[in-house]
């Protein structure tokens, strides 16, 4: 990681905040928001298709010789949601009980 600006790293002193806490607290946050963006979109395409991801998936999956693009496309971006959620929330949860030095 590269070094702080010098006006970044005097504030973060004023604050009494190391800057190992506000890289922390901005993981934290970022993770938290990156969080919200795939659960807000994999509420909105439940709601599209008025489905689970997991139904879904079998209808994408059981059709031959057919391909819808803009279904494939949900299909594509739900998948990597539904995959990247867990790992996101692991991590969350390990930077949150991580203890800074």
């Amino acid at each position: 990681m590269s070094s702080l600006h010098p006006f970044v790293a005097e504030t973060l002193k004023h604050l009494h905040i190391s800057p190992e806490e506000a890289a922390r607290a901005f993981a934290i946050s970022a993770t938290k928001r990156k969080l919200e963006l795939l659960q807000s979109e994999r509420n909105q395409l439940e709601q599209k298709y008025q489905m689970s991801f997991e139904d879904f998936e079998k209808r994408i999956l059981a059709r031959q010789n057919e391909e819808i693009f803009e279904e494939s496309d949900d299909y594509n971006d739900w998948m990597f949601s539904v995959q990247l959620e867990p790992i996101l929330a692991q991590r969350l949860q390990k930077l949150e009980h991580l203890e800074v030095v």
